[in-house]
């Protein structure tokens, strides 16, 4: 048994000394009651440095990773006579809340207090798209309930977070990482806790449930995830959609002309809607295309469109509907001002 923040071992005190929140303490490896470091017991204890106090730790490949609020440690497992070995491994990295990391494939991952982060044998930054927007809406006076959790069937890693709305005191936003395919995304939701299907036949969450008009009831629940063939919500239909980042080419120095799109999509019944959106400047005013319709017939959309930047949005609401959205193939060159 190992403990992260511990009362330090004292032989004059009846249970224990005094409490020091950097200790990582353990005991005997075949007695979890004897926790008196001797020569004749695997129990011991050590001090960490860089930090004020241990946030959290994690079992991960060869080692454990213990996380302070601004390092990284990694506990080996020596044998006799110090049982184990404790490496500091990056710093400036520390953990926001103490489940805020989550072992994927071997790696953690985890939530910083203004990034995220790897540890695959070294401390990496990892690359977020979204860094800044989730980070400015985070509610730091709860960041405690910071909660990472793996959705093995998308290959994705999730983190719970509560915003900075107004009345927030628990998670009600997330924001997801794909280590598999490099992308990130983010959105609002009811979910605090997350269990990956591993342990239960499907993905088990805890949250608020919410009301027909979206307000909260001020429930908690258990909510079983990702039912199979199941894409409806109380009935009612899913709005659904994808946009692009802006893209230009030359930096944004030419104008951008359009009139060709031919979309790659899988789409079990309904139809998507498309449209793109320009601006001549990056303060501009947005300029819009009407939506066209994407059905299972739907070959190429032809259009007309200029600007210095553009990007695509993708959106559905037929009831029963399940799609995804692949490449896009754009017919553009540069244009003049006219």
């Amino acid at each position: 048994m190992i403990c992260l923040g511990a009362n330090s071992y004292s032989p004059t005190a009846t249970v224990s000394g005094t409490f020091d929140p950097m200790l990582v303490r353990w005991s005997d490896q075949d007695d979890r009651t004897n926790w008196v470091p001797s020569v004749s017991s695997t129990s011991g204890e050590v001090v960490l440095t860089d930090g004020t106090k241990i946030i959290g730790g994690l079992r991960s490949r060869n080692a454990i990773h213990i996380w302070t609020d601004n390092a990284m440690w990694t506990m080996q497992f020596t044998g006799p006579p110090f049982t184990f070995r404790f490496t500091p491994v990056g710093t400036n990295c520390g953990m926001i809340a103490p489940h805020a990391a989550v072992d994927y494939n071997g790696i953690s991952y985890w939530m910083g207090y203004d990034n995220f982060y790897k540890y695959d044998g070294q401390v990496r930054v990892l690359d977020c798209t979204v860094r800044r927007f989730i980070f400015d809406r985070l509610n730091t006076k709860y960041k405690a309930k910071v909660y990472t959790g793996v959705n093995s069937e998308f290959k994705e890693i999730i983190w719970l977070y509560a915003s900075d709305e107004s009345n927030v005191t628990e998670c009600d936003s997330y924001v997801i990482f794909s280590p598999e395919n490099n992308y990130w995304t983010y959105g609002t939701g009811v979910f605090t806790t997350f269990a990956d299907k591993e342990v239960f036949g499907n993905t088990i969450t805890t949250g608020v449930s919410i009301n027909a008009d979206g307000s909260s009831t001020g429930n908690n629940k258990l909510f079983n995830n990702e039912p199979a063939d199941y894409y409806t919500e109380n009935n009612r239909t899913i709005t659904s959609f994808v946009e692009s980042a802006d893209f230009d080419i030359e930096d944004g120095n030419q104008i951008l002309f359009m009139n060709k799109l031919i979309p790659d999509f899988d789409l079990n019944t309904g139809k998507l809607r498309v449209k793109v959106i320009t601006k001549k400047y990056p303060e501009s005013s947005e300029e819009i295309t009407k939506e066209f319709d994407i059905t299972q017939q739907t070959d190429k959309i032809n259009f007309r469109a200029r600007g210095r930047q553009a990007k695509i949005r993708v959106s559905c609401s037929s009831q029963g509907a399940s799609w995804q959205w692949g490449s896009v193939r754009l017919g553009f060159q540069g244009d003049g001002q006219r």
